[in-house]
């Protein structure tokens, strides 16, 4: 997909051969092509076309623009970052805040609970002390029944 530069001029010293081995690099390219290319790059981004590979604008302008398209871009996806970075933590606030106000609902649950099984215990402690009671009465009435 990356152009090459032209290899039919005149013969390539060492210095020139290197060039097509980097990535940053693109030899003959076209202003559209940069755009296109460096769009959704990371801010920093760069590439290198042929000196004077664009008879119409000079490289400098020609990295210039693109550069600017990089930092505006990159400008707009660290406010993204920043923007949803600071949600985040405000999301996390917010859980941490409700799950705190439901443990202490579950305590508060469970302390009832321990209440409600003290209760219970006391009541069945009554109702089995009855039972003496209630044993020697009902003998008392089948006595008086026959």
């Amino acid at each position: 997909m990356k152009p090459q530069p032209p290899g039919s001029g005149p013969a390539l010293d060492e210095n020139a051969e290197e060039l097509r081995n980097v990535e940053w690099y693109w030899g003959k390219i076209s202003r559209e092509d940069v755009k296109n290319i460096l769009s959704g790059k990371p801010d920093g981004s760069f590439l290198a076309p042929q000196a004077g590979a664009n008879t119409n604008q000079n490289s400098t302008s020609s990295n210039t623009l693109t550069s600017s398209n990089t930092s505006a871009a990159g400008n707009s996806q660290l406010s993204a970052r920043i923007s949803e970075q600071e949600q985040l933590q405000q999301n996390a606030s917010v859980m941490k805040n409700r799950l705190n106000d439901l443990d202490a609902e579950k305590n508060k649950l469970n302390r009832y609970i321990e209440t409600k099984k003290e209760d219970y215990k006391a009541l069945e402690r009554q109702i089995n002390s009855t039972k003496p009671e209630l044993y020697n009465l009902n003998i008392r009435k089948e006595k008086y029944i026959e």
